[in-house]
């Protein structure tokens, strides 16, 4: 009875040092297998291209109808947006108290093309018309007659707060798409410049 025992003990810890040792061996091919894909010889061996721009070009001279501006009662929040023919325009949203339509409230489209470049270095950041200068330029249709609203950009380099693209606003009566041939740029300023948002008191 006692060999009986002693037997069924010793074939009891034959069978646990088998698994033991079956688990380690596991264990251990799980982990060669881990280190087998996280090697570099697995990553691709195709050269990175070199990095280009991912945005640049010139800016345009964007505009809008005045009688269209006169209708905003609110400061208008402005975002970049690339339009349908891969110019760089912005689109604005109305809102006194944070809350604002789906769709923008203001579309302005493109004119003249200027001679500044945009892209490294630049940023895109969102404008901002305050409610005052919404009725400044307002008041400066109304005192000139003006059918249009011009955005005409200010120099990234030499802007106030440096590499902001912004725009200074401008109301004239000169058609300003670019198709029209007897545009002269006849223009007044109404002193108001869409500031960067933030930094709201970059102007």
């Amino acid at each position: 009875m006692r060999k009986t025992l002693l037997l069924k003990r010793s074939v009891l810890f034959f069978v646990v040092i088998v698994m033991f040792f079956a688990a380690c061996n596991n264990e251990k091919s799980s982990q060669a297998k881990t280190d087998t894909l996280n090697t570099t010889a697995n990553t691709t061996s195709t050269s990175v291209p070199a990095k280009t721009n991912l945005l640049t070009g010139y800016l345009d001279t964007l505009w809008m109808e005045s009688k269209i501006f006169d209708t905003l009662k609110k400061k208008v929040t402005f975002r970049f947006y690339i339009d349908s023919s891969n110019s760089l325009t912005i689109r604005g949203w109305s809102s006194d108290n944070g809350k604002y339509n789906k769709d923008p409230d203001v579309i302005l489209f493109t004119g003249r093309v200027s001679k500044l470049e945009y892209g490294r270095g630049n940023y895109f950041g969102n404008l901002l018309l305050e409610k005052k200068n919404v009725t400044d330029i307002q008041d400066s249709i109304t005192k000139y007659k003006s059918t249009y609203v011009l955005f005409a950009p200010v120099d990234p380099a030499t802007a106030t707060n440096k590499g902001q693209i912004t725009y200074n606003i401008l109301v004239s009566n000169d058609d300003p798409r670019p198709s029209v041939n007897n545009f002269t740029a006849s223009s007044v300023t109404t002193g108001v410049t869409a500031n960067p948002s933030p930094p709201r008191n970059a102007y």
